[in-house]
């Protein structure tokens, strides 16, 4: 499952683009986002949560990146 997600008709450029990078690397790297004693996650189920990771960035991107960062901001 690669390419463009469903409902990315109204994304722009840097969403789209957030979205394709986020989900391959997650999908390729899976040690990079859990824990080393943690049993690995089958590749079926890791695909999925890297999809729905990269469509919620990708859905919460505001504007456009500047690289910066920004504090936590506590309610």
């Amino acid at each position: 499952m690669t390419g463009t997600p469903p409902n990315a008709i109204n994304w722009t450029a840097q969403q789209l683009r957030l979205f394709q990078r986020m989900y391959a690397f997650m999908k390729a790297n899976q040690a990079h986002f859990t824990r080393e004693s943690a049993p690995r996650i089958a590749p079926l189920d890791w695909s999925v949560i890297s999809r729905m990771a990269a469509l919620y960035a990708a859905h919460n991107l505001d504007g456009e990146p500047s690289g910066e960062t920004r504090p936590a901001e506590l309610e």
